[in-house]
């Protein structure tokens, strides 16, 4: 992963700093909300220090999950469940908790929400390969 890019494509490739990989420093406590990653990319993130609790849904339960606009970003809160909002519990997830030095994949989407159990260091990226390119 953190290899040099090979000299042949160096020329070619748009260093668009959008497209790099990205670097989480979040505090204990906090999380983001429930949303699914643009342009259907996968996003796999690597935890340097800390500790996190994500919740990963199955894409076929995206409309149990209030979405709002195009569909990236949900009204649902898995970590703080609403009762006016009763399909959240009818939604299948897989709930993982990440230590330092693990990994973790989400297939491009399906809805994820992450809690930030202890100060965090992590870092991150967003890809396109032949499984989820239209």
């Amino acid at each position: 992963y953190l290899r040099t890019v090979p000299r042949q494509y160096r020329e070619v490739m748009d260093f668009n700093p959008d497209l790099m990989p990205s670097l989480f420093v979040q505090p204990s406590g906090t999380r983001c909300g429930l949303h699914v990653d643009q342009g259907h990319t996968h996003f796999y993130q690597m935890l340097l220090a800390g500790r996190k609790c994500w919740r990963v849904f199955c894409r076929e339960d995206v409309a149990k999950l209030f979405p709002r606009g195009e569909g990236h970003l949900f009204e649902c809160d898995s970590f703080a469940p609403d009762a006016a909002k009763p399909l959240l519990s009818t939604a299948t997830a897989e709930e993982a908790f990440l230590e330092a030095g693990e990994a973790i994949f989400v297939p491009a989407g399906c809805p994820h929400q992450v809690l930030n159990e202890e100060t965090t260091l992590a870092i991150s990226g967003n890809y396109i390969d032949a499984t989820n390119y239209r």
